[in-house]
Formats: structure tokens, sequence, C-alpha cells
């Protein structure tokens, strides 16, 4: 584990709390002893409560914070569950359609119901687990409680482990709860058991290794966190890898995407375009292209307008002619990094304390801010990538390029015009400004 450390409890420059235990990677063998005993436990567990898990406010558990009784080091019984990593999950899995209740009743919002939504270890539609992720009908189930039980919160533990979001209990609008149970819905649990069972740790650090390099954010930060977690080493050339990554300007590309790439009415057109963009732009722009064809045309939420689903058909011909070898849903990793990325990688190492990341944070720091942004949206996300390293770097012999920046970017602001977005920034930097 050398030159990584997950912090203790400390301030950060900003103020916030950065959390985090020790590491502890998973060795192999057998599950330890005390897992099944902990799971026996899990019927104890009697609130919701907002907590500290390991790794922070947007690690483990933070979308549904479940805890309940404390073990002796003062920690809650999932989080220990989920600590131990890839040893526990047999016994969770051996747990899954454990039916002993918990002391945990749901009884609010306007509606309940019970679904069957799933977050897959692969995203090939081809790949996913039978009778998951079916909407209406059967598995839209009304009810006025539901008592937690102790296979719900196996469930959830096996979800902070894999990093997928296997999440039991569910907001939805407006002021409604959506239950994911295996129990209630047993198909949850045989995807789980189909997609999970036998993980070894060699295979659980190839998988948050692909979640880390696949450009998709619902899990590309959370593999970085659990490998930085339970896989320091591996984690800390994880981390070095992303920030690495050349530079470039997604608003640019989206423009020349949806302006220009998908509006040529002759093939032969596409692959001048491409190559004058990749000279204008440069070599990680261009990179980016596949990805970004396929998030707007296949992934957003615009309306599929009968000019939109022109454009699809378009991008989905230059991804077949120019692109073949993308596969969306397993994508390579591309050496590319857009500021809005960047700056995710630096909120998922938040808990995480290296000389090489950071000297690696501030190499990308310096590249930043010697480009030129060809958007307000551009720079805009500069501002918050650099914020994100002040508050991790401030005070520590960087002080006066901070000061610099921020100096430079105020003056900027204050000359553009009172409806400019950029000015939603202002009080940041001269706070920043104050403080360095």
């Amino acid at each position: 584990m050398a030159g990584i450390l997950l912090l203790s409890p400390v301030e950060s420059c900003s103020g916030s709390n950065l959390s985090s235990s020790p590491p502890q990677p998973p060795s192999s063998g057998a599950p330890e002893p005390d897992v099944h005993a902990l799971i026996d436990r899990l019927v104890n567990v009697s609130e919701f409560w907002p907590s500290e898990f390991p790794l922070g406010k947007k690690g483990l558990l933070s979308n549904n914070p479940i805890t309940g009784v404390k073990n002796q080091g003062g920690t809650s019984l999932l989080q220990d569950l989920v600590k131990r990593g890839v040893n526990a999950l047999p016994a969770l899995i051996d747990h899954l359609s454990d039916s002993r209740a918990t002391r945990l009743v749901l009884d609010v919002g306007l509606g309940r119901w019970y679904g069957s939504t799933y977050s897959p270890r692969f995203r090939d539609p081809e790949r996913m687990p039978q009778g998951v992720n079916v909407y209406g009908g059967a598995t839209d189930r009304r009810f006025r409680s539901y008592t937690l039980k102790v296979g719900d919160l196996c469930y959830e533990a096996i979800g902070q482990i894999v990093n997928r979001d296997l999440t039991v209990v569910t907001s939805r609008p407006t002021m409604c709860v959506e239950v994911t149970s295996p129990l209630v819905t047993p198909a949850l649990a045989h995807a789980v058991r189909e997609e999970w069972a036998g993980l070894t740790a060699e295979g659980h650090r190839a998988s948050l290794s692909q979640d880390a390099e696949s450009g998709w954010s619902e899990v590309t930060m959370g593999g970085l966190q659990r490998l930085c977690y339970y896989y320091p080493d591996v984690g800390e050339e994880m981390a070095i890898k992303l920030l690495s990554r050349p530079l470039y300007d997604s608003s640019a590309v989206w423009k020349f995407i949806s302006l220009r790439l998908v509006k040529a009415k002759d093939s032969a057109e596409v692959r001048p375009l491409i190559d004058a963009f990749r000279k204008g732009y440069g070599e990680a722009a261009a990179a980016a292209i596949p990805f970004w064809l396929h998030w707007i045309y296949w992934e957003t939420s615009y309306e599929r307008s009968e000019e939109f689903l022109e454009s699809r058909a378009l991008a989905a011909k230059v991804l077949r002619q120019h692109f073949l070898a993308y596969d969306a849903y397993s994508p390579p990793f591309v050496n590319a990094g857009d500021l809005e990325s960047q700056t995710q990688v630096l909120q998922a190492l938040v808990s995480v304390r290296s000389v090489r990341i950071n000297m690696a944070i501030m190499a990308l720091f310096r590249s930043a801010v010697r480009c030129t942004w060809s958007s307000e949206s551009a720079t805009i996300s500069c501002d918050d990538f650099v914020t994100a390293c002040m508050d991790r770097l401030c005070h520590q012999d960087y002080d006066d390029e901070f000061k610099a920046y921020c100096t430079k970017r105020i003056r900027q602001i204050e000359a553009t015009p009172i409806t400019s977005s950029e000015r939603f920034r202002l009080e940041t930097l001269r706070s920043w400004l104050d403080k360095l």
C-alpha cells in the first residue's frame, strides 16, 4: 500500500468532512468467519440515518444510508460487511432470500410499490438477466407498508461491494417510493447470483478497473473509489492513468457532432470533416467522437423528434463506417478527458491522499489553465475543476499558482456582461482568493 492513504475524518480546505476508515483490502481464501454472524445481527437494524460509510459522503451507501446496531468499533453492521469486500460476497449472496424481518418498516410516501429496477453487471441488453427492469403489470404492485428483510440489506451491501446500484428503497416522483426487494421479486436475487456468484478478488479488481475506464459516469467514479479502497496500489495507478489523459473540450465535440458531422449529406464528406476537426482541436478531441456520438443519440433524454431520429440514423452510419471497433456496451479506454470527467475524478478521490496523485492533479491543473476554451460552458467547467484542485491542494506549496488563476479569472469575469453565466462563479473565486 505504498504511497496511498485513505484518511480518517479531517477537514478539507473548504471545511467539508473527508471521511474514511483505513483500507482493508480483501485477502484470499474463504469468507471471514464472522460474516454470517454479522448478517444474523441485521435483524436488529432499526433506522434510516445519514452516516459516513467507508468511502465518505459520496461513497458507500450514500443514496440510501441504512445504519442500525453499532459494533464495538462504532461502525454500523452494513458498513462492517461492506468493508470486507469480495470476501463477504458468498455469505451475502447466500442470504439474498433470507426472509427474517429487520426493525425497519417503510410506510411513508404518497405512493408505494414494488419494482424490479436492476443495475446489471454488463451494459449489453443481450446480457440482461431475465425478469428485471420490467415495468407495469405484475411488477408494479402497490403496498401500504413493508418491513425490510435481512435479504434486502444483503442485496444493498452486495451493490456497494461490486459497484452497482442495488438500492432497495428509491424515491420516485412525486413523493413516492419504490421497493426493489430480492424477496418480493425473486428475479432480482437470481440476477445477482447469475452475475456475481463466484467472484474472486482478481475478478473484482478487473470489474472495478473496467468500470473506472469505461467513461460511463454512473460506474466510472464508483469503480475508482472502490479500487482505491479495496486495492489501494491498483487504485493509485488507475487514478494517475485517468488524471494523465490529455484534455479536450467536450462542448466543441458536441457542437461538431450535432451541427456538422451528422449533417453531412454524403458519406465521402465524413472523413475529411473528422480529419479537419482533429487538426483544429487535437487528437484527444477526435478520440472522443465515438463516445459522444453514442451518448448524444442513444443516452440523452432529448425528444425523439423526426429530425433527431434522422440524425441518429446518420450517427449509426458514421459509427459503422468510421469507428467499427467501438463497442458502446464495452467501450475501450479513451486516452482523453474533458473537464467535467476530470472534476469527477477529483471528487472520487476526496478521501485518498497520495503524493503521486497530487503531482498528477497539478500537472493537469497547469494544462487546463493554459488552454483556451471555446465556449462559456467550458470556461465555467474549468473554474469548477480548478475549485476542486484548490479544495484538495490549498496550503500545499501551490497557492501562488492558485492565486494567479483566481486573480486573472476575477478580472475576466468582471469584464463580462451582467447576464453572463460565468458570473455565477465570481463569488466563489473571490472567496478562494481571500482564503489563499
